[in-house]
């Protein structure tokens, strides 16, 4: 069963109707975060300064690397390997850690034309990582975006804790512009 819990923001970012990347939020439980603060913020401020953030990436962050992020971002139904995401940043909102990062894509990507999702889970489901609100998690902003929706659907590919549970797997529809 789950010992951490990270509710995720995704918001799919456009430029001239083609795909960039994905911008993600991660906000912890109150435990973990407890954890985190304590351990980072340096100088008891209840915020993460500029150097505290540099600790967070180095010394939390960066430990997820080896499961991916705890996220897969699929092209054409093929993993793509997140390997360096950008744009890294760590606050304390209402007493929780908030991570934000963008996972870019290597070449923008034509939505109408290539199948294009993002899943977010642990395998080993000790982290309950989740799309909390459902559809409400999920945004489309930047240009060319206004034929698009996103679709969220049990990733039957990926079955946690026995088959027990099923991740969401949030798959961006486009239509062809006019």
């Amino acid at each position: 069963h789950p010992h951490i819990w990270i509710d995720v923001l995704a918001t799919f970012q456009f430029d001239n109707a083609k795909v960039t990347g994905v911008r993600f939020q991660w906000t912890f439980d109150e435990f973990f975060s407890a954890g985190v603060i304590a351990e980072f913020d340096k100088n008891g401020n209840k915020k993460f300064d500029e150097s505290e953030i540099e600790g967070v990436r180095t010394g939390a962050f960066e430990g997820v690397k080896e499961v991916g992020f705890f996220t897969d971002v699929l092209i054409d139904d093929k993993k793509f390997e997140i390997v360096d995401p950008k744009d890294f940043t760590a606050a304390v909102d209402k007493g929780a850690a908030v991570y934000q990062f963008t996972v870019e894509l290597p070449e923008p990507l034509d939505p109408a034309k290539q199948a294009f999702a993002v899943t977010v889970y642990d395998k080993s489901y000790f982290v309950d990582i989740a799309f909390q609100g459902g559809k409400e998690a999920l945004k489309i902003a930047g240009s060319g975006s206004l034929k698009c929706e996103i679709d969220l659907h049990d990733d039957r590919s990926n079955p946690l804790f026995g088959g027990a549970i099923f991740p969401k797997k949030a798959q961006l529809k486009c239509a062809q512009p006019n």
